[in-house]
């Protein structure tokens, strides 16, 4: 039996040049990425019109939202001790990553990070922001 006759083998070949990233988006495809944006956006709002504006916030753009996601990734991949080390100047100091978004919109949209929207007559079920 060959590996592709296993039932639950891959069936999407991808080329010798794929990155990275590309594998990356067969588990987290643009939809889910544009989910996270606009759930983040929202989830700004609703805080600022609870707690006051936020003069310091502009929206989460899609690319954004990628390199955000990169750099939580990749600092947990190399085991940083924190994400905020790419912008240190130590050893997990990374400067081709901090010059793509600073420290403080990294920060920013850290604060305002969602994946799904808050809907009080599920606070109910402690499971509720994993179930469909």
């Amino acid at each position: 039996m060959g590996h592709t006759d296993l039932p639950h083998c891959p069936t999407r070949k991808m080329p010798p040049s794929a990155s990275a990233v590309d594998f990356f988006q067969l588990f987290v495809p643009d939809n889910v990425l544009k989910n996270m944006v606009v759930q983040t956006n929202m989830y700004a709002r609703k805080f600022q019109e609870r707690f006051g504006s936020d003069g310091a916030w502009v929206e989460v753009t899609l690319a954004e939202m990628k390199a955000f996601l990169g750099y939580v990734i990749s600092t947990s991949v190399s085991h940083c001790e924190s994400v905020l080390s790419i912008w240190s100047g130590g050893f997990y100091s990374n400067r081709s990553l901090a010059l793509v978004m600073s420290q403080a919109r990294f920060e920013k949209i850290l604060k305002y990070f969602h994946v799904v929207a808050f809907r009080s007559s599920q606070t109910t079920h402690g499971l509720y922001k994993v179930q469909p």
